[in-house]
């Protein structure tokens, strides 16, 4: 019994420090809390990053379209720029949101011409121009 009540306490001690310091008990969500708070031009951008591809995985992609965008729209020289467009264009492919994802492809192609994607970026951009042309 005495096991058992030390267990508790430790994953209720756990959970709340946890809540304390990261404002929530969702971790995606305290790392952008993080990144939001505390701003870094180097870290910021990354954390952003890596939350928007860990709600990607997980087939959350309107909050992966919205973090990507974010994103970008903080920090649009960030060293995973060119990742974060490819990325908020497969987002937005799979939420059917034609204009968003052409946004990103030409943000991309226009920036990035020698980018090891360009040519996919390219290619993709005018397959989405033909079958969506609104």
């Amino acid at each position: 019994m005495r096991v058992y009540l030390v267990v508790v306490s430790l994953i209720l001690g756990g959970s709340y420090a946890y809540k304390k310091y990261l404002g929530t008990f969702n971790p995606l969500q305290g790392m952008l809390n993080i990144a939001q708070n505390h701003p870094d031009p180097v870290w910021s951008p990354r954390l952003e990053y890596w939350s928007g591809m860990i709600y990607y995985q997980k087939s959350d992609y309107g909050k992966s379209q919205e973090i990507f965008t974010k994103l970008l729209t903080d920090y649009p020289t960030a060293y995973c720029a060119a990742k974060a467009l490819i990325r908020l264009n497969l987002s937005a492919q799979e939420n059917r949101d034609w204009s968003a994802a052409k946004w990103a492809l030409e943000i991309y192609v226009d920036k990035f011409p020698d980018g090891k994607d360009a040519a996919l970026a390219k290619s993709t951009l005018d397959k989405l121009k033909y079958e969506h042309p609104e």
